[in-house]
């Protein structure tokens, strides 16, 4: 029953915007005085229909969208094409409003949900990792460190084994969660399950077996993320933070109150300290738990430039190993987790980023890979695997020349709690839905071109990307989990997709329509119609062509 009502709303919400393009279409053509011959509810063949005023209304069989059927729009015969009803005769820039007219419709859905959505209150439009961070910073996105239990069901194998809400999951049958397992789906069912969890009486571990097919073990935990901290390496036992108490392998998560991600960000709230000389107020991860800790530590021979990158002369990159890959090219060869790499194909790395440009230009060719290994120097041979990756995670260290401290980024499994709505006075959340929409519309174009790029070159569809099955999956969990003004935000942002996609510049797109009405204002001469409707023939060909490969991944990924 709640699949069949999911398949209702996303049936509805993407009719909805289609027919309210379709609308603009309608109602501008109406306008300028061009014949419509027909308004579709759905797509034929038809089940109903009304004429009313000359206008065909209809319901059609197939319940998803609609269409406008304007006399002489793809027409070849000239004598439509000249009748003063058709849309051929009108002026250039009476059928550029009509093209338009659908995409302004689309813009102006979204901007109006957006407001709503804004006044009343929604969660953030999160779209990258510097929406999240600041999300943090501003206590609209709740975070803590690792994977948590959300939900135990009593009835469940698991809450029969002592798993219960709150819960760290350390280890899945002794396999870290830094890298790659975020939950238990991928554990088969017909092995024994093994957790070692922390809470407050201390770790222990909890362990079940599950027979059954569907992997019901009655449990599940908070959506989880990485993100970039700070973690010591290398430190000598003379070095002031090690007399102020921090070890190696700590993990800076705040100062004096602020989350700080990289090194940057710390070199920024260590200088703007009203007191240099007052000790600044840290919190770390170490085994697993939280440390509170005060240090005058001050990170010397550094500056920020312009960017925000630090600028050090006394300081060496280099590239460590934050994760390997189980049964990747790096595994098997014997790379870990903490070394770190001097040298690849004889040639140093002076900026660790070169690290995966020179695997990637070696795809099938043995690399020799020269690592640090708690200062003993490995050398390991690691052929990429098709895809140009070795399988690993990697982060930039930053030594400090005989400063007796290394410092790197580590990719640090965490837990969104809780994402609060934001809300903001009518006239604010106007301007914060143009704002929000600009941001959207150019990551649209941007994953578009992504999605071409990928999809001709590789015969993958980019992650992030989804067509009609991946969005229906998104409309049933929103459905059934977020509530109403969160369906509305998802309404919105489809709506403006759709509105960006059909205006880009593209044969059978409202965009490649445009570019044909442009081209004729400019020299004041018209494209032949019968070049022009197999131009966007083809354009339309190769659209349905890009979304079933798209669909056809959405399936895969939903298996």
């Amino acid at each position: 029953m709640e699949f069949l009502l999911s398949l209702l709303v996303f049936i509805v919400i993407f009719s909805a915007i289609i027919l309210i393009h379709e609308f603009g279409h309608f109602y501008v053509a109406r306008k300028v005085g061009i014949k419509v011959e027909e308004f579709g509810i759905g797509l034929p063949p038809r089940a109903w229909g009304k004429k009313i005023r000359g206008v065909l209304y209809s319901i059609n069989w197939i319940p998803f969208g609609g269409f406008v059927r304007m006399y002489g729009e793809d027409s070849v015969n000239p004598k439509i094409l000249q009748s003063k009803d058709s849309f051929a005769s009108k002026s250039v820039w009476k059928r550029m409003m009509v093209v338009t007219a659908g995409v302004f419709m689309n813009f102006l859905l979204a901007f109006v949900l957006l407001t709503i959505g804004f006044s009343v209150g929604i969660e953030p439009l999160i779209m990258n990792s510097q929406d999240f961070t600041q999300a943090v910073d501003d206590n609209v996105v709740t975070i803590e460190h690792g994977i948590f239990v959300s939900i135990v069901e009593e009835d469940g194998v698991a809450y029969a084994a002592g798993l219960r809400v709150g819960d760290k999951i350390i280890s899945i049958n002794n396999k870290d969660l830094n890298f790659g397992q975020l939950a238990l789906l991928n554990i088969a069912a017909d092995e024994p399950i093994v957790l070692n969890v922390l809470n407050e009486s201390g770790f222990h571990d909890v362990s079940w077996q599950v027979t059954s097919d569907d992997f019901d073990y009655g449990a599940e935990f908070y959506s989880a993320t990485y993100l970039p901290r700070i973690t010591l390496k290398d430190l000598d036992i003379s070095h002031s933070l090690y007399i102020d108490g921090f070890r190696e392998g700590d993990i800076i998560t705040k100062v004096n109150g602020h989350e700080v991600y990289e090194i940057s960000g710390l070199l920024r709230i260590l200088n703007n300290r009203n007191n240099a000389d007052e000790a600044a107020k840290y919190e770390v991860v170490r085994n697993n738990e939280v440390v509170e800790l005060s240090s005058t530590f001050v990170l010397t021979d550094i500056t920020l430039n312009e960017n925000d990158d630090f600028l050090c002369d006394i300081c060496l990159e280099r590239a460590i190993i934050t994760g390997v890959n189980p049964g990747s090219p790096a595994n098997e060869a014997g790379l870990e987790a903490g070394d770190i790499i001097l040298e690849v194909t004889n040639q140093e790395l002076e900026d660790p980023s070169q690290l995966a440009l020179i695997t990637a230009e070696n795809i099938g060719n043995e690399i020799v890979y020269e690592i640090d290994r708690n200062g003993q120097l490995i050398n390991l041979n690691i052929t990429p695997g098709e895809d140009g990756m070795i399988g690993i995670l990697f982060a930039s260290t930053v030594m400090y020349e005989g400063q007796g401290v290394t410092m790197y980024d580590l990719n640090y499994l965490t837990s969104v709690k809780e994402i609060k709505n934001v809300s903001y006075p009518v006239h604010i959340a106007a301007k914060q839905s143009l704002f929000e929409m600009k941001r959207l519309a150019v990551l649209t174009v941007e994953m578009f071109g992504n999605l071409v790029k990928s999809v001709t070159s590789k015969l993958v569809v980019p992650e992030g990307v989804a067509g009609p099955v991946g969005i229906f999956q998104i409309t049933q969990q929103v459905f059934v989990e977020d509530g109403l003004f969160a369906l509305l935000r998802l309404v919105a942002l489809l709506s403006l997709s759709l509105a960006v996609l059909n205006i880009l510049p593209f044969p059978a797109l409202d965009g490649g329509r445009l570019i044909f009405l442009i081209f004729e204002a400019v020299t004041r001469k018209r494209v032949s119609a019968k070049w022009e409707s197999l131009f966007h023939m083809i354009g339309f060909l190769l659209l349905i062509t890009l979304l079933v490969f798209i669909t056809y991944s959405d399936i895969l990924a939903a298996l």
